[in-house]
């Protein structure tokens, strides 16, 4: 063909523009590696000091907090575990329990076992199952794996009150740190080989038996504001207890065993002391706020009743226990709203098919108190006659 007859180098492409400009000289990367020099992987031993020193300086720091952090278990957790030993030695002995009380302390230091069997014609062998301070979350544990799994009776008395329905709770009282804290008391009572390692490091190390602080980032501040502050303790153990002499003592194991356990379950905590009439406590703005905004959780309730009904029993009673109503307005509580709370708590009762015992409107001297919410020695006495004579007739 007719044409420019084209050679290999005509084909080949002209420079770019890159490679007809001289290249520029390679830049040092020293400056760049020392500025990325915190990537470089840090070795084992150094890693391993590092982390001593975290754990060290968490533990230091959680044991000088630890007073004002809330407690891991129960307060009276002695009782629980003396309670617990009283049905394994009737269990062993053969000894009958034909009626079991559960509740909080309103039933627990309301019932008195030895009066109950001599003034009920139906019942001669109670036990009283009922904790101070329990909430329905472990009433309803406590039952079912504990009283009720050693005894077999034919009637459970569960003991309700208007003041444990707020579910944020009042009177200072964290519900969720409380449920803690019994949770721990059970597990303490049948543990796993888990559990029992746990238990024994835990009394070594702040770290390990305070963990639970951490998924609480606001009890946590609290717990650190008021050491530096030096505030009162935000969740102190029980206090001493007046005997029923007189006497003020520690609420020891030897105290519990000695003075305030009876015989079948019954306790003596409130048998000391005097109730004049004043005030112990004023309730505050925000906690009478959530009281008076209460309404009773039927599905938590209905839940305990099922699962006592579930282990066999025959008969559930549900009882509000009397309350000393005038210093429960004195201290601030609306009463209107008390007895709407008790109103429902009953009608929940009988919508289940349950027989009930309302005292919630009781007016009682408050030489039948020991405070608001506990009987005295002379008002345990007047109630649990009441009581076993409204069971006789169910």
């Amino acid at each position: 063909m007719g044409g420019l007859a084209m050679t290999g180098a005509d084909l080949e492409s002209p420079p770019s523009r890159g490679e007809s400009r001289p290249q520029k000289p390679t830049r040092r990367r020293g400056r760049s590696r020392r500025g990325r020099s915190w990537l470089r992987p840090v070795s084992l031993p150094r890693a391993a000091l590092a982390a001593v020193i975290v754990l060290l300086v968490a533990e230091l720091g959680l044991r000088s907090i630890e007073e004002h952090l809330p407690r891991k278990t129960a307060g009276d957790a002695i009782e629980i575990e003396l309670k617990y030993d009283q049905l394994r030695d009737l269990r062993a002995a053969g000894e009958p329990i034909d009626i079991v009380m559960l509740g909080n302390s309103t039933l627990d230091a309301g019932v008195d076992p030895t009066l109950f069997a001599e003034s009920s014609r139906r019942f001669d062998a109670p036990f009283n199952g009922a904790l101070l301070g329990a909430p329905l979350s472990a009433i309803s544990r406590w039952a079912t794996d504990f009283v009720l799994d050693e005894s077999d009776p034919d009637t459970v008395v569960l003991g309700v009150t208007p003041l444990d329905v707020p579910t944020v709770g009042i009177f200072g009282i964290s519900r969720p740190a409380v449920t803690e804290m019994f949770e721990a008391s059970f597990d303490r009572l049948d543990p796993s080989t888990i559990q029992e390692v746990d238990r024994e490091v835990s009394r070594r190390s702040a770290l390990v038996s305070r963990r639970s602080a951490f998924r609480s980032p606001g009890e946590l501040w609290r717990g650190i504001t008021d050491t530096i502050a030096d505030r009162d303790k935000q969740f102190p153990g029980l206090g001493p207890v007046t005997l029923e002499d007189g006497r003020r003592a520690t609420r020891d194991r030897s105290t519990w065993e000695n003075e305030l356990i009876a015989p079948r379950g019954g306790i003596r905590t409130y048998w000391g002391g005097e109730n004049d009439g004043t005030p112990p406590y004023r309730l505050s703005a925000g906690d009478r706020r959530t009281f008076e905004t209460s309404t009773v959780d039927r599905l938590r309730l209905i839940g305990v009743i099922d699962a006592i009904l579930d282990t066999g029993v025959d008969d559930v009673v549900v009882v509000i226990p009397p309350h000393d109503r005038a210093l429960l307005a004195d201290v601030g509580l609306p009463l209107r709203t008390f007895d709407r709370l008790a109103d429902d708590l009953i009608s929940v009762a009988r919508d289940e098919g349950l027989a009930a015992v309302d005292m919630s409107r009781t007016e009682w001297g408050h030489d039948y108190f020991f405070d608001p919410a506990h009987l005295s020695k002379r008002g345990s006495s007047r109630f649990t006659q009441i009581l076993a004579a409204e069971l006789d007739r169910l």
